[in-house]
């Protein structure tokens, strides 16, 4: 039976400082567990819960930065499939002239499974 694992990146309740090393540890776990693939899901505002986590301060949305990172991370460690959902994921990208071509990375490494370059940017991130 083949395993799928959904990893929120940036769930609310872990500071922002530490959230590349829990979903970094979240992937390495679901790997040694026996999933085969690992789907990254950006946690995104507007559905009243988490608006209001928001608002207190106990949750902060992700950038497109830290949803590369999780991808690079994942195929580096070559233990399975991993893919970046990238519907709406120019949303959490801080720059407009680069979120295009980066969102457009992560669907191509969703297809071939493999780390590619990335995207320079005078916005640097």
């Amino acid at each position: 039976i083949s395993v799928r694992t959904f990893l929120l990146v940036g769930p609310p309740f872990i500071p922002e400082k530490e959230q590349a090393k829990w979903v970094n540890q979240s992937i390495e776990v679901a790997f040694e567990a026996g999933s085969n693939v690992v789907s990254f899901i950006p946690t995104h505002s507007g559905n009243g819960a988490l608006d209001e986590l928001l608002r207190n301060g106990e949750f902060c949305e992700p950038n497109l930065c830290d949803l590369e990172a999780a991808q690079e991370f994942g195929l580096g460690l070559k233990a399975g499939r991993v893919f970046a959902d990238t519907w709406d994921a120019r949303r959490f990208s801080k720059c407009s002239h680069c979120a295009g071509e980066r969102v457009a990375r992560l669907e191509r490494m969703n297809l071939s499974q493999m780390s590619e370059p990335g995207t320079e940017c005078i916005c640097g991130g």
